[in-house]
Order: structure tokens, then C-alpha cells, then sequence
């Protein structure tokens, strides 16, 4: 059986470790990046050379840290619309913002329609239980005969 991870049942650390992997590995070879280009620059340059290099990694980290913290608190609000049940908001949470109260009036897209509907066993019988069978969509997984 296949598992699901949405972050809505079961433990949650393990999982969300798992998530936020790449995002730290991302964060600290940019960090990285910034200290080799001094360790080069300070090798075969003057120390006017270095002085930019130095200055340019704090403001390129600087950069890296602002967008990544507004891309993480994007991924939340979506969370927390999804998590919700109410994935058809999640539009509504990009177009409106909560520090200047700015609000896109732009057209927002439908949601895309389920699939083609799939018969999946969600529950084994047995003998002392009965089975359960779901009529699932094959692109997002949810149940369609609820």
C-alpha cells in the first residue's frame, strides 16, 4: 500500500525534517559560496578586492534570506488553506497581503477538474473487517466519493 505524507495525520517532525532538508542544504551552500569566493579573491587579490567580495556575500546572503523567508511564508498560508479543506483559496492567500493590506484584483484561474476516477482499495478486508474501497483522482489523491 502507498503511503501519503500531507502533513494533516501522524507524527510530524520526521516528516517535516525531510521537507526542510533541501531548504537548509540550499541556505548553507549559498553561505558557501560566499565564504570560497573570499578564500579565492584573498589569495590572488588586494584587499580592496576583498572588502567588495566580503560586502557582496552579505548582501547577496542578505537577498537569499528575505526571499526565502517570504517563499516559506507563502508555503504556510497555502498550507493552512489546504489543510483546511479549502484548496480553491489558496489564490485569494497570493493575491492579498497581510503587512499593507494590497489586494490583486486580477482574474483568478479555475480550479483544474479531477481526472479520471480510480477504484483503490483504502482498507484490506479481512476477517473481522469489512474493506473499503474509494473512488480516488489519480492527480491530487482525493476521495471523490464522499
Amino acid at each position: 500500500m502507498e503511503s501519503i505524507n500531507n502533513f494533516t495525520k501522524g507524527k510530524i517532525l520526521g516528516p517535516l525534517l525531510k521537507f526542510a532538508y533541501p531548504v537548509f542544504l540550499a541556505l548553507f551552500l549559498q553561505a558557501m559560496y560566499g565564504a570560497i569566493d573570499l578564500l579565492i579573491v584573498g589569495k590572488f587579490a588586494s584587499t580592496a578586492d576583498v572588502s567588495g567580495v566580503a560586502t557582496g556575500s552579505q548582501i547577496m546572503q542578505s537577498l537569499t534570506f528575505v526571499l526565502t523567508s517570504f517563499s516559506i511564508g507563502i508555503t504556510i498560508l497555502l498550507g493552512q488553506k489546504i489543510g483546511e479543506g479549502k484548496s480553491e483559496l489558496g489564490g485569494k492567500v497570493i493575491k492579498d497581503c497581510t503587512f499593507c493590506k494590497y489586494h490583486d484584483e486580477s482574474e483568478t484561474l479555475p480550479a483544474k477538474e479531477h481526472g479520471e476516477a480510480e477504484w483503490k482499495t483504502i482498507t484490506e478486508a479481512t476477517c473481522a473487517n469489512e474493506g473499503l474501497d474509494a473512488l480516488v483522482c489519480p492527480d491530487c489523491g482525493k476521495h471523490l466519493d464522499e
